[in-house]
């Protein structure tokens, strides 16, 4: 459309064609590039909120929030080393809410940044670098990998994997 409007605005026309008329085509085309259209937030942005609210989640302990944004057929891992050796731990989503729920006077303070958003239709992957905090004491630090996938309920965490190392 800009480049139509800007090319007949511009070019010579028959004088029943008016400088006026001109100027509104040209308009026209300027306002429709640089007017946003902002139907829906993008998908980045809404993958983004997914991952701060699990990390929300975990600092204020609320295991019903944190279920929520998973998949009913979620997984998680983690993976380390032990020594030399590369390991593979295999969780589950029941045994993460259950040590996040247990009593505790410690928070949980999963601190990312770097985040990075890669999305294809009804697939998105987010990949960021985290420090976990005990309280106020660094405890491990690593990478965190979520595949998230659009459900009718929304996006959903469908696999997280993340590495630890020493902070």
């Amino acid at each position: 459309m800009f480049y139509f409007a800007c090319f007949t605005a511009l070019m010579p026309l028959p004088s029943l064609t008016t400088k006026p008329v001109r100027l509104l085509l040209l308009l026209g085309g300027v306002l429709s590039i640089t007017t946003p259209i902002h139907a829906q937030p993008s998908v980045t942005t809404e993958v983004e909120a997914v991952v701060q609210a699990l990390f929300e989640g975990m600092r204020t302990r609320d295991t019903a929030s944190v279920r929520a944004l998973f998949h009913p057929d979620a997984r998680m891992y983690t993976s380390h080393r032990v020594g030399e050796e590369p390991v593979l731990e295999a969780g589950s989503l029941d045994q993460f809410l259950q040590a996040l729920g247990k009593p505790s006077d410690l928070q949980w303070d999963e601190r990312i940044e770097g985040l990075q958003i890669h999305e294809d239709g009804t697939l998105a992957q987010a990949w960021m670098q985290y420090v976990f905090y005990l309280g106020e004491t660094p405890h491990h630090a690593g990478v965190n990998a979520m595949t998230l996938v659009r459900s009718p309920k929304g996006w959903q965490i469908l696999h997280l994997t993340d590495t630890r190392r020493k902070p």
